[in-house]
């Protein structure tokens, strides 16, 4: 544990911006879903009920937004977490490293820091992580397993945006509770 001592003396209460989900441009049937999830999940986040057969396993809302570059998959995780009032925290795979042992020791870290803030995770242009898995790259294999195990058990709210939804890991269709075309 680190301590440190900060000055608080101008320190504010945030304002969250509660008409960013609204400006959303999207179907309003989907807009409507989407809202909903995120609303049930804030709901759950105190729920002391049922944990599934393995404890904490699949607790989190696992969210893929794809589609072409400049249509709002960054946007909308912004709006998603202002209308939650959660901070976001935005993780890009350079940040992780580039080896799977590198990648799982810094996205467990860095998914306990956001799991202890409640932070929703943007994981923009997440194809790294999401590639399908193939016989002759156990590298990008082993960092695949990585991410997917550690997501199964991320209890918050994780976006992920693509730009190459055809890609992914037939594996993560499984653990995602939500995708949205953009």
């Amino acid at each position: 544990m680190r301590i440190g001592a900060f000055s608080v003396t101008d320190v504010e209460t945030f304002i969250w911006n509660d008409a960013a989900f609204d400006s959303l441009v999207m179907e309003d049937h989907l807009k409507h879903t989407l809202g909903t999830l995120v609303q049930a999940y804030g709901r759950r986040i105190d729920d002391s009920g049922f944990d599934d057969f393995i404890k904490h396993k699949g607790r989190g809302l696992i969210g893929l937004l794809f589609g072409k570059p400049g249509l709002g998959k960054t946007f909308t995780a912004e709006a998603i977490a202002e209308m939650a009032h959660l901070p976001l925290m935005t993780v890009s795979a350079g940040r992780l490293g580039s080896k799977p042992d590198e990648i799982e020791k810094n996205l467990r870290s860095t998914l306990d820091l956001a799991a202890h803030w409640r932070a929703v995770v943007l994981f923009d242009e997440a194809d790294v992580f999401l590639a399908a898995r193939v016989a002759t790259s156990i590298e990008r294999n082993a960092v695949v397993s990585v991410f997917l195990r550690e997501l199964e058990y991320f209890p918050g709210i994780m976006l992920l945006t693509t730009n190459k939804k055809d890609l992914i890991d037939e594996a993560f269709h499984s653990w995602s509770t939500t995708l949205v075309q953009h």
